[in-house]
């Protein structure tokens, strides 16, 4: 098998991803032991929060997703928003993963950060996962208005 090329000063941060991520092979018969570890590998929402003048609050869709916002402490209007969905395959992680980088975002850019949790699978298959993050974007569009949201920089 020839390898995918790619520019070697990605080295560092591939090699550091993999140090983190890559503990146990992703396999049908370790999901949930992945899932375990990547549950250790996400810090807890307040310390990612820490001192960052953010507001962050859960709602829960009519349909039952639950959505993460972040806003800075003050009132935003007609801002944009950043909306985040986990990586993780569509089969591990959860809506904190990558919350860090989301209030890094929001603070810089002075906008509003939405991250879904959606269904994992081999639980709920596809298109579940999929369809909750499209369930999740609808209702911050919907929301626009009352986040502080301009609904075209979505």
């Amino acid at each position: 098998m020839i390898p995918v090329p790619y520019d070697p000063e990605l080295e560092p941060g591939l090699t550091a991803f993999l140090d983190l991520v890559e503990k146990i092979p992703l396999r049908a018969n370790t999901i949930l032991a992945n899932r375990a570890h990547f549950a250790t590998i996400i810090p807890p929402l307040d310390e990612m929060v820490g001192d960052h003048p953010v507001r962050v609050e859960d709602r829960t869709t009519d349909n039952g997703i639950v959505l993460t916002i972040v806003r800075p402490e003050h009132e935003v209007r007609n801002a944009p928003a950043l909306y985040s969905i986990h990586g993780g395959g569509m089969i591990l992680g959860n809506r904190f993963f990558g919350v860090d980088g989301l209030i890094e975002d929001v603070l810089r850019f002075n906008a509003v950060g939405v991250s879904v949790e959606y269904r994992l699978a081999p639980e709920h298959p596809a298109p579940a996962g999929v369809e909750d993050c499209y369930a999740g974007l609808v209702w911050l569009a919907e929301h626009a208005g009352e986040l502080g949201v301009d609904p075209n920089r979505i």
